[in-house]
């Protein structure tokens, strides 16, 4: 048993043992674009165009495909980056 921050709770990244932190009892109230209504995604805020979801936050896109790991989930790094 660990205890983990708020921030890592809903964020498509599994922290806990059994997933506890990802589970749909108490992330369906996040949304990735709450003003169109459809909640399908756990992200809790919205990115601009010039960000993207790295470890339930947004961050600059100059961070993917860099060759360089900056998210711990790996969305900075993608498969289908060109090198």
């Amino acid at each position: 048993s660990k205890c983990i921050s708020t921030a890592d709770l809903c964020n498509n990244i599994t922290d806990c043992l059994l997933g506890e932190d990802e589970h749909d009892m108490i992330c369906a109230h996040y949304c990735e674009w709450p003003s169109s209504n459809i909640c399908s995604k756990k992200y809790s805020t919205v990115c601009s165009d010039e960000e993207f979801h790295c470890d339930g936050k947004c961050v600059s896109i100059t961070h993917r495909c860099d060759d360089k790991p900056y998210c711990y989930d790996g969305a900075d790094e993608p498969f289908d980056c060109a090198n």
